[in-house]
């Protein structure tokens, strides 16, 4: 499902190196801070409107570079405020890393967000970044999370080969507690795999960095950063839990121009390894994501064409044994959260955007249709830029369809209207 791939996350060319060619020492401090407002829906009274999400948020930012050959990041971000119906405040470490850079060799240790994938919106391939599903900000990169990691990168030629491996699992931060809470079924804590190098994750992937088409082939073996959703009947009371369990993906990916259009696509055929301590683990599935990008005059287009097929599918069948509905009911919520409620699905994806007054107002429109399951999505974004560092938001998400469908359960939570204003510095 849309919701839960890559999350609106626009994306970037992973193939360049944008660093400067340079042979001094310097070093970059930048960053911001921003207050956001969002209203919407009540979650325990639908007819009700309130205040969703109030927060202020601050980042700091510091880049050191030394001849091109060793590079230090590091983002801290402060938040407090108010979100899902309770007062927080979050320090976090949203990236720390070392670079080093020997002829055609790169190493990279630290915590660090890797996007795979070429796609705009969903990216199959993207199978290393968690995703913070209930995040709230103008920005949907914000959504993404970091992993700890070693990665390797090694030119040779038109060629770049990169290694990736993750000792420390981290997983999507999925609404599960809520939606167990609406539906009036407790909800047990998620236990995360103990720290051993057997749980550890490893990626590898191939990359063509040729001049007029850019391509990958990609392999993953660890565990799924989207849990799965267990549970038992604990004293008469049913129980929801988040389980984790190990996939094995084979990927690819392109870029390229047709006619003066951009045109890029993804696929990856993904092996769910069966766990008979699970109750339930989603099937293997293929996905796949065609899509084309066009400019007329200054707006720029995006049409994209994903699909999935679930593999060995079955229908559920209600049970007549009142004991087993429970287990139904979870097997039918997994079959919600995984996108596999049918053997064949398909959405068509459709971005717009365009900068007006001398690109000091910026509009973005991304939405999605679901033909197989009716799921509709919107995210309207406007930014207008007061000056170089000032900027105001306004914007809305939407996500809709039918009750049993994870839009129609995600848009009771994250369905909102929010107001942010943000100052670079």
């Amino acid at each position: 499902m849309f919701f839960f791939g890559n999350s609106f996350c626009y994306s970037q060319n992973l193939f360049e190196n944008p660093e400067d060619k340079t042979s001094e020492s310097h070093i970059e401090f930048n960053g911001y801070i921003k207050g956001a407002y969002f209203i919407g829906e009540s979650l325990t009274n639908k007819d009700k409107t309130e205040t969703q999400s109030a927060y202020g948020e601050s980042s700091f930012k510091i880049k050191f570079e030394k001849n091109n050959s060793f590079t230090t990041f590091t983002e801290i971000r402060l938040k407090s405020g108010y979100e899902y119906e309770k007062n927080e405040k979050i320090f976090n470490i949203r990236e720390a890393y070392l670079k080093f850079k020997l002829k055609n060799h790169r190493i990279l240790v630290g915590k660090k967000i890797l996007v795979w994938g070429r796609a705009d919106g969903f990216n199959p391939t993207n199978v290393l970044t968690p995703q913070n599903r209930l995040a709230r900000s103008s920005n949907i990169d914000d959504k993404r999370l970091s992993n700890w990691m070693f990665k390797s990168d090694y030119d040779i030629g038109l060629f770049n080969l990169e290694f990736v491996w993750i000792p420390m699992y981290e997983s999507s931060i999925i609404p599960f507690d809520i939606i167990a809470k609406k539906r009036s079924i407790n909800f047990l804590n998620f236990e995360k795999p103990e720290f051993e190098l057997r749980n550890s994750s490893v990626a590898i992937k191939l990359n063509l960095l040729a001049s007029k088409i850019d391509g990958s082939i990609s392999y993953f073996s660890g565990y799924n950063i989207n849990p799965s959703l267990d549970g038992n009947i604990i004293k008469n009371k049913p129980y929801f839990q988040p389980n984790i369990y190990t996939i094995k993906m084979i990927g690819s990916d392109f870029q390229t121009t047709l006619g003066g259009n951009g045109l890029r696509g993804e696929f990856a055929y993904t092996v769910s390894e069966k766990n008979k301590n699970l109750k339930f683990t989603p099937n293997s599935e293929i996905q796949s994501i065609i899509g084309l990008d066009r400019t007329l005059g200054s707006f720029t287009l995006n049409f994209q064409y994903l699909t999935k097929f679930v593999i060995d599918f079955k229908r559920l069948v209600p049970p007549n044994d009142l004991k087993k509905t429970f287990y139904y009911q979870l097997q039918k919520q997994n079959r919600i959260f995984s996108g596999q409620q049918n053997s064949f699905n398909q959405t068509f994806i459709f971005r717009l955007s365009n900068k007006f007054f001398h690109e000091t107002l910026n509009i973005n429109i991304l939405s999605s249709l679901n033909l197989t399951t009716n799921e509709k999505s919107l995210n309207f974004i406007m930014d207008y830029s007061f000056s170089d560092s000032i900027t105001l938001s306004l914007g809305l998400d939407q996500f809709s369809g039918p009750d049993e469908t994870l839009y129609g359960q995600i848009g009771e939570i994250v369905n909102a209207g929010f107001l942010e204003i943000k100052m670079s510095f």
